[in-house]
C-alpha cells in the first residue's frame, strides 16, 4: 500500500510539473489556484446532483482537476507565505468539500434515496470529529517558560539574567548606586609556550541534539563492528518514508476523501459514498488515538 502511495505521489509530481512551469511563467499565485479549485469543486457538485453515470463521471473528472490545482499550488507554495493566504486556502478547501457533499446528497435524493440528507449529516459530523482529532494531534503545547515576575511585566527591557531578589534591585528602584556593578569580563588566559591550548567545547553546559545524534551513530557503528553485524543504512530511510506515506493515507486527508467520493458515486450510489466517508473518518480517528504523534522533529 505504501508503494502504491509512492507511485501515486510520483505520478502526480510528473503530471503537475508542466502546469507548475506554466503557472510560474504566468505569475499565478497559490491563492488564485485555491479559488480555481473551489470553482472546479462547485462544478463537480453540480454534476453530482444529476443522478446517473454521466453526472458521476463528469463530477469525478472535475474533482481530479481540483486536486491537480491543489498539487500545483503546493509546489508554488515552497516558501512560507502569508498567514492570511494559508487561512484563505484552508477555508476554501472546507467550503468546496461541503459543496461536493451537498451535491452528492441532492443527487441521492433525486435518485430516490429518502435518507440521503441524513447520511450526509452523519458524514459531516464524522468529518468534523476527524478534523478536531487531527488538529489536537498536531497542536503544539504552549510555552511554559513564562516569567511571572511583575518587574519583567513593568520593565520588559530589564536584563533577564538578573535575579529579582538581588541587592541591585533596590538601588535600581530608589535611584542609588549599584552595589554590585557588572564585572568586566576578563580576557582569556594566554597559554604558556609549548603548553596545552584551552579549547571551549560547549557554552553553558547545554545539550546539543546534533552532537548527541552523531555520538549515538558513532557508538552504533562501533558496536556493529565489534559484533560483526553490518548496519543497513539503505533500509532505514525507505522504511520511514513508507511508514509516513501509510500514516498519511490512513489519516484520510481531503485528496483521499475526494477519491473515495469519485469512486463510490460512480460505481454505487450516494449512501455508499457517505458510508465510505464515515468509515474512513472513523479509521482516521482510531489511528490518531492509537498512534502517538511524532512531535520531536529529530525523529
Amino acid at each position: 500500500m505504501a508503494d502504491v502511495g509512492a507511485r501515486i505521489d510520483r505520478g502526480i509530481d510528473r503530471a503537475a510539473r508542466p502546469a507548475v512551469h506554466w503557472a510560474r511563467r504566468r505569475g499565478t499565485s497559490p491563492s488564485a489556484l485555491a479559488r480555481a479549485g473551489l470553482l472546479l469543486a462547485v462544478a463537480a457538485a453540480v454534476w453530482f446532483s444529476e443522478p446517473g453515470v454521466r453526472g458521476a463521471l463528469c463530477g469525478a473528472v472535475l474533482l481530479a482537476a481540483a486536486l491537480g490545482a491543489d498539487a500545483v499550488a503546493a509546489r508554488l507554495r515552497s516558501a512560507p507565505g502569508d498567514a492570511l493566504d494559508a487561512w484563505t486556502a484552508a477555508v476554501l478547501a472546507r467550503l468546496r468539500e461541503y459543496a461536493v457533499l451537498a451535491g452528492v446528497a441532492v443527487g441521492g435524493a433525486a435518485a430516490g434515496a429518502a435518507d440521503a440528507w441524513t447520511w450526509a449529516a452523519a458524514a459531516l459530523a464524522a468529518l468534523a470529529l476527524r478534523d478536531g482529532v487531527a488538529a489536537a494531534r498536531t497542536a503544539r503545547p504552549a510555552d511554559a517558560a513564562v516569567d511571572p515576575s511583575p518587574i519583567v511585566a513593568v520593565d520588559p527591557g530589564r536584563p533577564a539574567r538578573r535575579d529579582p531578589g538581588d541587592a541591585s534591585l533596590t538601588a535600581e528602584l530608589l535611584g542609588g548606586p549599584d552595589p554590585d556593578p557588572d564585572p568586566v569580563p576578563a580576557p582569556p588566559p594566554v597559554p604558556p609556550p609549548g603548553g596545552p591550548v584551552p579549547i571551549r567545547t560547549s557554552g553553558g553546559g547545554g545539550r546539543h541534539p546534533e552532537w548527541e545524534a552523531g555520538r549515538e551513530r558513532a557508538l552504533r557503528s562501533v558496536r556493529a563492528a565489534r559484533t560483526g553485524a553490518r548496519p543497513a543504512p539503505g533500509r532505514v530511510r525507505p522504511a520511514r518514508a513508507a511508514r509516513a506515506r501509510l500514516r498519511r493515507l490512513l489519516s484520510f486527508p481531503q485528496p483521499v476523501r475526494f477519491a473515495a467520493v469519485a469512486a463510490t458515486i460512480t460505481i454505487w450510489d450516494a449512501r455508499v459514498t457517505f458510508v465510505a466517508l464515515i468509515a474512513g473518518c472513523a479509521a482516521a480517528v482510531a489511528g490518531a488515538l492509537i498512534d502517538p504523534p511524532d512531535r520531536d522533529p529529530a525523529r
